[in-house]
């Protein structure tokens, strides 16, 4: 743009360049460019009156090839590359089952309360049975699935019951895959017990033996006179053997049997 009195018209150019990359390196160039001058009047020739500004041509172009060397390589997209581990980690799910089961009276009625204690190999559990005597354990772990193999190595169940005031009971199962469901176990009612008085004596001088052992069979009790050689113990009913030993004596041994509230006295005489 020209100012001022007697300044020509304005100066407008404008151009465009466009490039094709053949390569890396290579790339054609084309350019194009326009210009617009102030005219020049006839007159203004004729009179020599010609005002100096940059006159070009209306319209230049050309073509050229451009080559780029060194520096960094244009950055190539590639997508995710997954390679595979060399140590394969083994997928393992744990199998599990579900117990349930129900207890019992004699009378065909639910025991609330009751203990029951499901043992395997590797785990133990004891559910309390509730107000409908039914008792349940979920997921106890009874074997594995490695790599799509299973095994289930610990499937043998041994289920036992106890109460107050009632005989145990027990039972077995073998466990499988998901639920699984016990058998009803029934408890009898437990007897009254009865008692096994025992007085002891030395043969040779009659006198009491104070501290003489009793051992009572089957259920391992054992149990010593007092000074006046007299104990006393309740057993359930049912047969026993029962062993009396003392320092200095021969043991004796002999069969004793309990009956339901009753009481069984022995008196036992040990000889040298």
């Amino acid at each position: 743009m020209f100012v001022g009195s007697g300044a020509p018209g304005p100066v407008i150019r404008g151009g465009a360049v466009v490039g094709v990359a053949l390569s890396d390196v290579f790339s054609v160039i084309g350019y194009a460019e326009i210009a617009k001058v102030p005219g020049i009047s006839a007159s203004d020739v004729m009179m020599k009156d010609i005002a100096l500004i940059p006159y070009e041509p209306a319209i230049t172009g050309g073509l050229g090839l451009q080559a780029t060397f060194g520096g960094s390589r244009r950055a190539v997209a590639v997508g995710p590359v997954i390679t595979e581990t060399a140590v394969k980690v083994p997928v393992t799910v744990a199998e599990t089952a579900d117990v349930s089961g129900v207890v019992f009276d004699e009378q065909g009625k639910p025991v609330v309360g009751a203990r029951v204690t499901i043992k395997l190999k590797n785990h133990v559990v004891t559910p309390i049975t509730d107000g409908k005597g039914v008792y349940s354990v979920t997921k106890l772990p009874i074997g594995t699935t490695v790599d799509g193999k299973t095994e289930l190595d610990d499937t043998g169940a041994e289920i036992s019951v106890d109460v107050a005031n009632k005989k145990p009971g027990s039972t077995t199962l073998t466990l499988t895959k998901g639920a699984n469901v016990v058998p009803p176990i029934a408890l009898d009612p437990q007897l009254p017990p009865g008692q096994l008085r025992v007085r002891i004596v030395n043969a040779g001088t009659g006198r009491a033996i104070p501290d003489a052992t009793v051992a009572i069979e089957p259920g391992g009790t054992t149990q010593s006179s007092d000074k006046e050689g007299k104990l006393s113990v309740d057993l359930a009913p049912g047969r026993y053997k029962i062993t009396v030993t003392a320092r200095g004596l021969a043991a004796q041994q002999l069969d004793v049997n309990i009956e339901q509230n009753g009481v069984a006295i022995k008196n036992i005489e040990l000889h040298k």
